[in-house]
């Protein structure tokens, strides 16, 4: 019996160990990837960004407006569409865009909620 408990302690170590080499595996992994990141944020900030002005807004707003398109995924969301699409048109300060809202075929739901159901198709176009 004493044995059994003997080598049941040696497995417990072995396996404490293993699980522990793991885990520093992991850490370097994660110590490496947290390293590439602060090297390229020093690299932006004391090379890239003095070159580059920082981005002001009426500047933004004296070029002309660029079409965009937003794209909105949605299964079984129909209690919710139709005024989150309301609200997203009435707050965007921007007139050139597109929204398209991604549905599947077997949720009719939606369709008839937003307002747009056009003929079980599976993306549909509100601009």
């Amino acid at each position: 019996m004493s044995d059994a408990i003997a080598y049941l302690l040696v497995a417990a170590q072995l396996l404490t160990a293993v699980v522990g080499v793991v885990f520093l595996v992991s850490g370097i992994d994660d110590l490496f990837i947290d390293i590439c990141y602060l090297v390229r944020v020093l690299y932006k900030r004391l090379f890239v960004a003095p070159r580059y002005p920082a981005l002001r807004e009426q500047e933004l707003r004296a070029r002309p407006e660029q079409p965009i398109a937003v794209m909105i995924p949605a299964w079984q969301e129909s209690s919710v569409i139709r005024q989150m699409l309301l609200n997203t048109r009435s707050r965007l300060d921007y007139t050139n865009y597109a929204i398209f809202v991604g549905t599947y075929p077997n949720d009719l739901a939606i369709g008839t909620r937003s307002g747009w159901a056009r003929g079980g198709r599976s993306a549909r176009h509100f601009a």
